[in-house]
């Protein structure tokens, strides 16, 4: 199911329990857009959270690529006395490229831990509780906020998921361009 579908899906549960609020015999409609509601909440946040590993899982190759690309070149490098314009260019090429690509690694995979306030879903808002207000909260919250709050962290956790997808896809980027420039600066040095 796309999430186009899964989306009218939600906004069809959502008028059902408004409608249904508004007619006799209503509970049990309105009960089960609720359950559903919440449901659909539930996935959403879990693909949300596997879309945010699926990012991290690819940091770790690219950062191993990059760095083994540096490392390469720390190695060749020769005395300052015997740089040439070309090499100096070509290493100037290479080096930028994957300095940029570190440092969005770095920024996408550094983490972010602001989310929603009053969550009772979100790790650090109950780290903050005791483990008796944290129980009592949970048994005063009602289906209407527990859904609320799913909702808070479904949108927090796809910026997240947006951010870190954008900073990969600049440092993959990044990678690419310096690849042909690293290629010809270990071949003009690798000749010398």
């Amino acid at each position: 199911m796309s999430i186009e579908d899964q989306s009218q899906k939600l906004v069809n549960l959502l008028e059902e329990y408004n409608a249904s609020k508004n007619s006799d015999g209503g509970n049990i409609r309105q009960e089960k857009a609720k359950e559903e509601s919440i449901e659909f909440l539930e996935k959403t946040l879990s693909r949300l959270l596997e879309w945010i590993r699926a990012a991290d899982s690819k940091i770790t190759p690219v950062l191993a690529i990059s760095t083994s690309m540096l490392g390469v070149m720390a190695v060749l490098v020769p005395k300052v006395s015997s740089w040439n314009f070309l090499a100096m260019l070509v290493g100037i090429l290479t080096v930028a490229p994957l300095l940029i690509c570190v440092l969005f690694l770095f920024l996408a995979c550094f983490p972010r831990t602001d989310g929603p306030v009053d969550s009772l879903v979100y790790f650090e808002t109950i780290k903050a509780l005791d483990h008796k207000a944290y129980l009592s909260k949970i048994k005063q919250m009602t289906t209407e906020e527990y859904s609320i709050d799913l909702a808070k962290q479904c949108h927090r956790n796809a910026e997240i998921a947006s951010s870190k997808y954008f900073r990969l896809k600049i440092a993959i980027g990044s990678l690419f361009l310096s690849i042909i420039p690293w290629i010809m600066f270990v071949f003009i040095l690798y000749r010398e």
